[in-house]
């Protein structure tokens, strides 16, 4: 067994795991979907953010990570836009009423007005809002530099 690769997989994975203890939009909407609807369809979430991380990951391996870590006005201008973005989330969730989870329900009826959800719809969701989060963008950046 080669122990070097042992150490980076486990290293990776150290700091996979650091990462993830701070939950972001992913891990709300997720929680969300799970509460909201079927298991296969909170399942769909799930593989849409794993699969933008793939997306990050590969990006990451050949290449395109070294090319963004060498522009520092590129970097800046990500962490920029990463760091608006979070402080978006921040003020709507801080503006968000009371009143608006009036409405929430944590199992469908049959005769429920709420529209139901497709494994496709929450895939995509879920893709979406895995690559749009900055911090995913950035934690693979640095891993892989």
């Amino acid at each position: 067994m080669n122990w070097d690769l042992l150490s980076i997989f486990i290293t990776v994975g150290l700091a996979h795991f650091l990462a993830l203890l701070s939950p972001g939009p992913d891990f709300v909407l997720i929680v969300k979907s799970a509460i909201k609807n079927d298991s296969k369809d909170a399942i769909g979430v799930a593989l849409g953010i794993t699969f933008a991380n793939a997306v990050y990951i590969g990006l990451c391996l050949i290449g395109v990570g070294s090319i963004l870590a060498a522009s520092a006005p590129i970097m800046i201008t990500l962490k920029i836009i990463g760091g608006l973005f979070l402080m978006y989330l921040g003020i709507q969730a801080l503006r968000a009423r009371k009143d608006a989870y009036d409405q929430f329900q944590v199992a469908q009826s049959p005769h429920s007005n709420i529209p139901k959800t497709t494994f496709l719809k929450e895939f995509t969701a879920g893709f979406l809002s895995g690559i749009f989060n900055p911090k995913n963008l950035l934690f693979y950046l640095s891993l892989f530099m």
